[in-house]
């Protein structure tokens, strides 16, 4: 875990997650406008299982892969189930780093709020508490 978070600690650049978001978007889009409606020609209507959020059974599964005959299953199998691989990989990783991107900016914001805040609050300290002897200063000096 302690390896997990200093990945990424070091890659946190606005650029390398610009990239990884854009490389996310590129897979899924390519998922969804190529290898899932080449996989659903033979699919005869029914939803591929990754489009079954609720969950499936495997009465469904032997009804589908029936459906998608010899060619479809191949298509699934050398197609989309190869890029469903990668884009969770891609997704998690690219929102990690976005969510530890939005942490450090969070944190950084808020240690420049506290710093000006807390130079406010010494700088009223040290004017009441240094009040009181200005007028012996004031004294000294004329």
């Amino acid at each position: 875990m302690n390896l997990f978070v200093k990945i990424l600690e070091k890659n946190t650049s606005g650029k390398k997650v610009l990239g990884l978001f854009i490389l996310t978007n590129v897979v899924y889009l390519i998922m969804l406008f190529i290898t899932i409606p080449k996989t659903m020609r033979f699919s005869n209507g029914m939803k591929l299982l990754d489009m079954l959020p609720t969950g499936y059974n495997q009465d469904y599964v032997s009804e589908l892969f029936r459906t998608l005959g010899e060619n479809g299953r191949e298509i699934y199998l050398t197609n989309q189930i190869p890029v469903d691989m990668i884009y969770p990989l891609l997704f998690g990783l690219t929102y990690s780093l976005k969510i530890k991107q939005t942490q450090i900016s969070f944190y950084l914001s808020m240690l420049v709020t506290n710093n000006c805040w807390n130079r406010r609050l010494s700088g009223k300290y040290w004017d009441y508490h240094n009040a009181e002897k200005l007028p012996k200063l004031y004294r000294e000096y004329s």
